[in-house]
């Protein structure tokens, strides 16, 4: 087998190894920063604690358990009869002043969960939540979040204790009674398939995981400089970008749907639907970039063809560069060999991809950002290290 065609095969197998691995590296990423560093999760669901839904989610419930227990209407209608005896007034009032004392009840529960003292329980939930998660992938079922019958089951005892006793404390004396049902304090979050071989490839995997995207981007570029024919390779990367992006993307709705459905008939029924689209929210932003950056890709891959339109434009470019060559001080320009000024490329592109990666988290202005330093790097590779004449002509090489 020629050298030629090894690289070929190489840059095959490791484009559709890569390809594979795409929904797992972005995932796996956005789950390892969101889920195992407790300041990120805490970043992300503290925001919940002051949501209006999901304070009307807690609200309901412990107001439906405290007019449910204490039966207002039994103790309105039995105070009124002491009132006004054989009385049909009594009856006539009955209604409206039940319906008082469960307004005020649900009012009193509602200013608690909007206080100081709501958020500071909420905090102390979801770091339990973020420990006992971690512990769940460890292969350990300790703290409110556990797995039981092959489910991914939340406890919120804690939650909704912590509510009655800080009523109790503000002289809601009857909240102290209240029983919670257990099927009321347990929540089903999800029936994962295949959770053993997710906590497996956790353990195996999880020293790697932060790194997960930047692996991936080698990944992608070996196969692009592999390749034989590097615009279409280009292309290929791009495509298998955007149509992970895309899928993902859509298996996330859908599966915001089926959770917001399951939770429908729990405490925090209501507010399913907020709740996921917080949680979730750096996975979809990441996710429109992931697709965003597979049409920016095609494109340059599509410009570093052979077609007429693509040969165009970088005559065009070539043109611009040769014009801006006579600012630079004599001798500046074109000092630089055809395998330099290749490097030089490559090299400007890498460190825009790493600008992309490591910038902090996936995003459309990191993209955005990135993309223009890397056409700027590259720009400026033409004009320095390009002989003059060399920039007037046209060249079928790949820009990268």
């Amino acid at each position: 087998m020629s050298r030629f065609g090894a690289r070929s095969i190489a840059s095959l197998l490791i484009f559709l190894l890569c390809a594979v691995l795409t929904p797992v590296a972005i995932v796996g990423e956005w789950g390892h920063r969101t889920l195992t560093d407790q300041t990120t999760y805490l970043e992300t669901m503290l925001p919940l604690a002051t949501d209006e839904e999901v304070q009307l989610a807690v609200a309901d419930t412990i107001s439906d358990a405290i007019i449910a227990q204490v039966d207002t209407e039994s103790a309105v209608v039995g105070f009124l009869g002491q009132i006004l005896p054989d009385s049909p007034l009594a009856d006539t009032l009955a209604a409206p002043f039940t319906s008082g004392v469960n307004a005020l009840v649900r009012e009193l529960v509602t200013r608690f969960l909007q206080s100081e003292a709501f958020v500071d329980i909420w905090t102390e939930l979801n770091i339990a939540a973020q420990q006992s998660f971690v512990a769940v992938l460890e292969g350990e079922n300790v703290g409110p979040i556990k797995t039981q019958d092959g489910a991914l089951v939340l406890d919120i005892s804690t939650l909704l204790i912590a509510v009655q006793d800080r009523l109790v404390e503000r002289g809601v004396g009857i909240a102290a009674n209240i029983t919670i049902e257990p099927d009321k304090r347990e929540i089903v979050l999800a029936e994962p398939p295949g959770l053993a071989q997710v906590q497996f490839v956790y353990q195996f995997a999880s020293p790697i995981l932060s790194f997960a995207l930047l692996f991936l981007t080698i990944g992608f570029a070996a196969a692009i400089l592999l390749s034989r024919r590097r615009p279409r390779m280009t292309m290929w990367v791009g495509g298998a970008l955007t149509a992970w992006g895309l899928l993902v993307s859509y298996a996330l709705t859908t599966g915001q749907d089926s959770f917001v459905n399951r939770l429908s008939d729990t405490p925090l029924g209501q507010a399913a639907d907020q709740f996921w689209s917080i949680f979730f929210a750096n996975l979809a932003t990441g996710l429109n970039t992931i697709t965003f950056a597979g049409i920016l890709i095609i494109a340059f891959g599509w410009l570093a063809g052979a077609s007429r339109p693509a040969r165009s434009i970088r005559r065009s470019i070539n043109d611009a560069a040769a014009r801006m060559q006579v600012y630079l001080p004599p001798g500046m320009s074109g000092g630089w060999s055809d395998s330099t000024v290749t490097l030089m490329r490559i090299a400007a592109i890498g460190i825009a991809l790493l600008v992309f990666v490591l910038g902090g988290g996936l995003g459309v202005p990191t993209l955005v950002w990135s993309t223009v330093l890397g056409l700027v790097l590259v720009f400026a590779v033409q004009v320095i290290g390009v002989q003059p004449r060399a920039a007037h002509q046209e060249s079928n090489a790949s820009l990268a």
